[in-house]
């Protein structure tokens, strides 16, 4: 290999672990898990397979995966990484604490209880080992441990344990502590708080927390002996002339004296508060498994979708209604029941283009190619519909479009390669229906019904979208686009036995959406 080619690796895997990180700390799990799955080949190549580039780019791999509720996938890549780490000899360190919680909350959102309390137990040992057992990142663990326990209705008298242990812990963190807060983190955070709030305030206070933490103590110490301020107080000589004057003026000094002992005492604690809220921001933002966005499933033209909502509740369109739910997952099933009633349910199975409903049909996750797909069809239709208000008819070639919208073009999510919409031919595609005969005209329609028509014996590339115009209908001018799936099949609708066709005549959508 040549020298620049090794260059060229290396710098487009520091590039792909940066677009990585970007990604994934915006939200788009999509294009994180293609960047780490991209920076993991690279790393490989440049390094070998136990690098720590390949260990980070499993980790952040877990992480997206997580967000986008692709839970079986976070537990094989989070399980391959603990095994590379075993392997390598690795401490049992915060990362490994970090792996265990994100494994633990994978298992539970899968339904598997078991499986979850176990990494659970090991995240709590993990971590009270590596962060000490008061650190704000365990009570987070504790937290999320007791929920699952108690939504499971097991070991309740231990979930309690764990909630009163959380209490104590966020409620025991002492002024010096705050003190011993990690400044260069503190710094990291400050960079992303706006001048003058109150938290960018504390971070330029937090070395002074020792003075105030003295102050503080002897303050607790005045109070526990019963003793009296020792700050002077200068009582002005016209006092001793009017003595009623002088104890009114002296009360109104010793309660001005007791609100700023008061202040004092309660200040530290409103900093230390302030300073664990930060604490924990800063630990745990890394650590913590990414909170999944509302996922939502659709069929082809989106007569049905699935919206899950967040961890339990669902919002359903079924048959034009709208049902609002609660939901749980297993490995391979969602089942879904409305709020509204006991006895109702409705059961999703899971697979790789995202649910498939029990009259089979098909909805696309938002990540699913075919989904891609389907929002380049709907492109397609209304740069036909913009060609037809300009020239008063549809394009009888890809190319009169080209000249008009070059934007027809499109990344084939399953060839990974630039495309182009396909022009295909109708029987009397330039005839009008009055130049038709009888044997014409019934093979025109024959051909125009085959097109709505689903089978699984219409093999095709994956992820090629068609487009076809006749002039030979009763309605006039009319253009059909279909697609393909990753199997080469046409994209199904929601009708059994259809293809989800999109129909334009002459300037209006018919069918489809």
């Amino acid at each position: 290999m040549k020298i620049e080619d090794i260059d060229r690796e290396f710098k487009e895997l520091a590039q792909s672990l940066k677009d990585g990180q970007t990604a994934l700390s915006e939200g788009r799990f999509g294009e994180s898990e293609r960047q780490y799955l991209r920076a993991l080949e690279l790393s490989k190549i440049c390094y070998g397979p136990d690098h720590a580039d390949a260990l980070l780019c499993l980790h952040h791999l877990g992480d997206a995966y997580y967000g986008m509720r692709k839970y079986e996938q976070c537990l094989e890549t989070l399980k391959q990484l603990l095994a590379k780490r075993e392997k390598l000899k690795c401490a049992n360190d915060q990362e490994s604490t970090a792996i265990f919680f994100k494994l633990a909350k994978s298992h539970e959102k899968l339904g598997l209880i078991r499986e979850a309390e176990s990494y659970y137990r090991k995240a709590l040992k993990s971590g009270e080992g590596s962060y000490g057992a008061n650190h704000s990142y365990i009570a987070t663990i504790m937290e999320s441990f007791a929920a699952m326990l108690k939504r499971a209705q097991i070991h309740l008298t231990e979930a309690q344990q764990l909630e009163e242990r959380v209490r104590d812990v966020r409620g025991t963190t002492t002024e010096s502590t705050a003190a011993q807060v990690n400044m260069s983190r503190l710094n990291q955070l400050a960079t992303s708080i706006a001048p003058g709030s109150d938290e960018a305030i504390l971070i330029a206070m937090t070395d002074k927390t020792a003075e105030k933490g003295a102050l503080s103590g002897r303050m607790r110490s005045l109070r526990s002996h019963g003793e009296q301020s020792e700050l002077p107080v200068e009582v002005p000589s016209s006092l001793k002339l009017r003595p009623v004057l002088a104890c009114t003026v002296l009360g109104i000094i010793i309660l001005l004296l007791g609100g700023l002992i008061a202040y004092n005492m309660l200040k530290p604690n409103m900093l230390t508060s302030k300073g664990n809220q930060i604490n924990s921001a800063v630990t745990s933002s890394s650590d913590k498994p990414i909170e999944a966005k509302a996922e939502v499933f659709q069929t082809a033209d989106g007569s049905s979708r699935v919206t899950l909502i967040d961890d339990q509740n669902v919002a359903l369109i079924r048959n034009g209604t709208v049902i609002k739910g609660i939901y749980s997952a297993g490995i391979d099933t969602i089942k879904c029941r409305p709020t509204t009633s006991e006895s109702v349910s409705y059961q999703y199975k899971k697979v790789p283009q995202g649910l498939v409903d029990e009259q089979n049909n098909l909805l696309y996750s938002a990540e699913a190619p075919e989904a891609i797909v389907i929002s380049k069809m709907r492109h397609l239709a209304a740069v036909l519909q913009k060609y037809y208000t300009a020239t008063g008819e549809y394009p009888a070639k890809v190319e009169s479009i080209l000249a008009r919208d070059a934007s027809i073009s499109y990344h084939n999510p399953f060839t990974n390669k630039s495309c182009l919409p396909l022009k295909c031919d109708l029987p009397g595609d330039q005839k009008s229906i009055n130049d038709l005969g009888m044997d014409d005209f019934s093979k025109m329609e024959n051909a125009i019904n085959q097109l709505a028509l689903w089978t699984p014996n219409a093999k095709q590339e994956p992820g090629r979208i068609e487009f076809y115009r006749t002039l030979a209908r009763t309605d006039g001018d009319t253009a059909y686009i279909r697609a393909t799936d990753r199997d080469g099949n046409f994209i199904r609708g929601s009708q059994p036995g259809t293809t989800y066709l999109i129909t334009l005549t002459q300037g209006q959508i018919k069918t489809g959406k």
